[in-house]
């Protein structure tokens, strides 16, 4: 193979001119991220049991799942943890173990055990650890008034999200520190007495103005359009104008007999930023996407949030490119002056220029090359492998150093100096 090549030296040219044009075409398009796109090995069974002290959900639950779960393969360690409305799982395996196996059996046995739990619990969240999921940034919503928070946070569920879910590369949004309302209805018993009235007209009045229609087909000649009738509540204004219609015949609303008042749900946790209650929204990317044009995007729709929202402020925090940007100037510093400072040593010490002319123009040429390896095995450009590419640098520097120094040593060897013949004086 190598006879062939320097028998050949056109073919060479043209091959490497190749894989660099190519590298070069494919820098654009390798993924970027903050780390590699890896399985962690473990996985997090979580279920919410409302209303349920430790000792409940550890005896309906915990316990029956930690016993079925301890068999499957690969395990390396099990922990459970079981608190008031919750109980969490941790299962750790073993590097080697396929997590898509794993994923599928414990799913396998928590659906085993359905028919074992109560009926009123909840379906377990299974949860795969992967690097994919710390997300490139996080957006924070504060309300201008606190007052409006509760607008806010459905403001924030309803408009904001679905426009950041539309971002070319983000794959997921998540939003926590939500405060969610709830409509009272208190009625008013006198009043129902005074017209000959229930409890209980109160309750088939809302039933009934909030069922669901069911679809309609109308064909017209060659034409069949689908109506569907949406007369879902929205609000406690629209409750309130509800009818409800008297044994005459008459029809009064229902805030005629009633209460109808909308107030804020329990909360069980609270988001601060600088010292003001606010919402904070997590932004995930796809694992091919770019994370630094993911958030170039976040950052234009944040800037149109402001323009377009004045009833909150916006902040970005968080953002994970920084430490990506980070990776890129090392590797950027290394190449330009560690490679330069080593070629102009080489210029001063090798005594010719021939040497350091061929390892300056063999580095940027490795680099192309290395772009295409990293497309054809699924690598993305990220900490862990900008690190690599950084050694990769200073061992084909260092090595280059090494190779030049031992032709050289070995060509003066080949070509030794003729000795000078001294001629005495003569008389």
């Amino acid at each position: 193979m190598v006879k062939f090549l320097i028998q050949r030296p056109v073919a060479v040219i043209t091959i490497f001119s190749i894989l660099i044009v190519t590298g070069m075409l494919l820098l654009f398009r390798i993924p970027v991220s903050l780390l590699p796109n890896i399985d962690v090995p473990q996985i997090l069974v979580k279920i919410n049991y409302p209303q349920a002290s430790a000792s409940v959900v550890e005896e309906n639950f915990t316990k029956r799942a930690r016993e079925s779960l301890a068999m499957l393969r690969g395990l390396k360690h099990i922990e459970s943890q079981s608190s008031d409305n919750l109980g969490l799982i941790s299962l750790t395996f073993d590097y080697s173990t396929p997590m898509n196996t794993a994923y599928l059996s414990v799913t396998e046995k928590l659906d085993r055990l359905a028919g074992a739990m109560p009926p009123t619990l909840q379906r377990p969240e299974v949860i795969r650890l992967n690097t994919s999921d710390i997300p490139v940034m996080r957006l924070q919503v504060i309300p201008s008034r606190q007052a409006d928070y509760l607008s806010i946070s459905d403001f924030t569920e309803k408009i904001l999200k679905r426009r950041l879910e539309q971002i070319e590369g983000v794959s997921l949004v998540d939003i926590h520190g939500l405060r969610k309302s709830n409509i009272i209805i208190r009625p008013n018993r006198a009043r129902l007495l005074a017209l000959g009235l229930r409890e209980q007209d109160v309750v088939t009045a809302v039933r009934q103005a909030n069922r669901e229609m069911s679809s309609l087909s109308v064909r017209d000649g060659f034409y069949r359009y689908f109506v569907k009738v949406n007369n879902n509540l929205d609000g406690a204004d629209a409750i309130a104008r509800l009818p409800i219609r008297l044994e005459n015949g008459a029809v009064i609303s229902l805030d005629q007999v009633a209460n109808v008042e909308e107030s804020t749900d329990t909360q069980t946790g609270y988001h601060f930023y600088n010292g003001s209650e606010a919402l904070v929204v997590a932004i995930h990317k796809q694992p091919d996407s770019r994370m630094t044009d993911v958030v170039e995007r976040v950052r234009e729709m944040t800037a149109l949030f402001t323009k377009d929202y004045p009833q909150a402020r916006f902040e970005l925090t968080q953002d994970q490119s920084f430490l990506m940007n980070a990776g890129i100037d090392n590797l950027y510093q290394d190449l330009f002056y560690g490679g330069g400072l080593t070629v102009l040593l080489l210029f001063l010490f090798l005594g010719n220029w021939q040497s350091p002319l061929l390892m300056s123009i063999n580095i940027p040429i490795s680099l192309a090359i290395s772009v295409v390896f990293f497309y054809l095995f699924n690598i993305s450009f990220n900490i862990i492998s900008l690190s690599g590419l950084t050694l990769g640098i200073g061992m084909l520097i260092d090595n280059s150093i090494v190779v030049i120094d031992s032709i050289t040593r070995e060509e003066k060897s080949w070509h030794p100096r003729k000795p000078v013949l001294l001629r005495a004086p003569t008389a």
